[in-house]
């Protein structure tokens, strides 16, 4: 399980019972909302409505109300880090140490 993060009244997190799956559970309830089965081993990042997962070799932007995926970049190997926008980029790390800026769209 990754740490969770708190926002918009709900907690996100990815869990793992076989595979990987980003959750967002309701914070006053528990009630689950939505299960994307795609995540990793760190911990989603929420700003302005869209949260930012790590997925095997991709990094996702995801609707926190929906957890419809929004947009998916893709990377020759595993993304090891958390995806952080900034500005109109997404920029995310993988295991051989090389840092990516992905234009966000």
């Amino acid at each position: 399980m990754s740490a969770p993060w708190l926002a918009d009244g709900k907690v996100f997190l990815n869990v793992y019972e076989q595979r990987y799956a980003l959750t967002a559970l309701a914070l006053a309830s528990g009630e689950e909302l939505w299960t994307l089965q795609e995540g990793s081993a760190y911990a989603p990042y929420w700003q302005d409505g869209r949260l930012y997962a790590a997925s095997g070799t991709a990094a996702l932007i995801v609707d926190g109300t929906s957890g419809k995926i929004q947009s998916r970049f893709a990377a020759p190997t595993e993304v090891t880090t958390t995806p952080m926008p900034a500005g109109d980029l997404v920029l995310f790390g993988t295991a051989r140490g090389a840092l990516y800026a992905a234009k966000s769209r």
